[in-house]
């Protein structure tokens, strides 16, 4: 998204003051929309961090399901778009506002008793191009735009 990351010589104190974060503000076990929010709230802050060369995106998005998994919740990942999740990631990251990652997360989480392709291993990259035909990239220029142009706590709807 041509962001500047953290430093190098940063990561360490940056990766423990985000998983310190995660330790004090796990989501919650009994409101979805909740959880979905603070699991959008450490991811983006994650994500600013970016402590490896690649496969950031992959990890992540292993570590926050797993987190989900663990407080009662399973994401089904054919119904999140990839390509909005990742650019949400982004725009959280940029503007401390997590929101539009909450957004594009919440229609795939759900109670992990009610989700039967969250268990069966269904993956986000399943899922590229399928709800959105625009880059990423593009999606994170649209999102910061419509950001600028409307009040917090308007919904997002992709090519407003």
């Amino acid at each position: 998204m041509g962001m500047a990351m953290c430093r190098a010589q940063y990561v360490d104190q940056e990766l423990d003051r985000v998983f310190r974060d995660i330790a004090k503000h796990p989501p919650s076990t009994s409101d979805v929309d909740a959880a979905v929010a603070t699991v959008a709230d450490h991811w983006a802050e994650l994500t600013m961090v970016h402590p490896f060369r690649d496969g950031n995106s992959r990890t992540q998005r292993f570590f926050f399901d797993q987190m989900l998994r663990h407080a009662g919740w399973s994401v089904d990942w054919t119904l999140v778009s990839a390509e909005q999740v990742h650019a949400a990631r982004y725009v959280g990251a940029a503007t401390v506002d997590s929101s539009y990652l909450a957004q594009a997360l919440r229609p795939g989480v759900l109670p992990a008793t009610e989700s039967g392709a969250a268990s069966s291993g269904s993956s986000l990259s399943a899922t590229e191009g399928c709800c959105d035909n625009r880059s990423a990239t593009e999606i994170f220029h649209d999102m910061m735009t419509f950001r600028r142009t409307h009040p917090r706590g308007v919904p997002y709807r992709p090519g407003s």
